[in-house]
């Protein structure tokens, strides 16, 4: 390779390694925001079982329904389901994030062939399907949450508006306690497992932001350690076409790696400072 072409190479792998640890910061932000997800969701989990908990309380031996314990049950699906809308926004906050760092990763992808790396290349492309991939689950799983947690609301209405009836005509509604012990198990059941299942994803989530933040690290490091190849490169090949355009994507994806990492910062030092008042 010579010296002409190898100029723009060091340049257009430095751009490529800078757009890389801007998708990687991206990456890192969204799992943290997902791991968020995930644990208020578990939150919601808990309540669920509570709200189960109080149904088996709400018909007495004598088959006699309480309107008080009905109002307890609704408040139970109220904390179940505000939850789930923090998790829904935590959810599309989280994929859009995602779509962000598979947009920076098909840039690099580009840079780095133009380097003249494609095994490289190629591995960074499938990083980039990886991220959308994972934008467009997260964005189901916020639709389904936020869904359940909209049932859950309307039930807390209907259970309100029927607890209100029963006491003001001062109702005594005779049910069968059979069927509604066993559905309230059941109920117990469901919510048990589905706090199991969220616990497990929290515990996935806390291990890939520990990932993403060591690949955060990686990639500042390497684009610290190509941007001296890339200065040097660039003052050789100044007045070189190639050169030139190379040394401008490259000063472009530094500057945006810079301001997307900063960012990320003072949004993660505001959250901190918000949650220590």
């Amino acid at each position: 390779m010579g010296a002409k072409s190898s100029d723009a190479a060091a340049l257009w792998e430095a751009a490529a390694d800078a757009m890389a640890w801007t998708a990687a910061v991206r990456e890192h932000a969204s799992w943290t925001v997902y791991r968020k997800a995930w644990a208020a969701k578990v939150e919601s989990d808990d309540a669920m079982k509570r709200m189960a908990e109080e149904c088996g309380r709400a018909v007495d031996r004598h088959g006699a329904i309480d309107p008080a314990s009905i109002v307890r049950v609704r408040d139970a699906m109220k904390r179940a389901a505000d939850p789930l809308v923090r998790a829904s926004k935590a959810f599309v906050r989280s994929s859009k994030l995602d779509e962000a760092a598979g947009a920076d990763l098909l840039r690099a992808y580009k840079a780095y062939g133009l380097a003249g790396d494609p095994e490289y290349a190629a591995i960074v492309h499938d990083r980039a399907a990886g991220s959308y991939k994972h934008a467009l689950d997260t964005a189901r799983m916020a639709e389904s949450v936020i869904c359940t947690a909209e049932s859950l609301m309307r039930d807390a209405v209907k259970l309100a508006t029927g607890a209100a009836r029963w006491q003001s005509l001062d109702l005594a509604w005779q049910a069968s306690r059979a069927p509604l012990s066993a559905l309230q198990a059941d109920m117990w059941e469901d919510a048990k497992q589905a706090r199991a299942e969220s616990a497990a994803m929290l515990g996935k989530a806390d291990e890939a932001v520990q990932a993403a933040a060591k690949m955060r690290r990686l990639t500042a490091r390497a684009a610290e350690m190509s941007a001296s190849r890339a200065a040097a490169a660039a003052a050789r090949g100044q007045g070189r076409p190639d050169v030139e355009r190379a040394a401008a994507e490259w000063r472009r994806a530094v500057a945006k790696a810079h301001r997307v990492e900063d960012r990320s910062r003072r949004r993660a030092a505001d959250r901190t400072h918000d949650g220590a008042g």
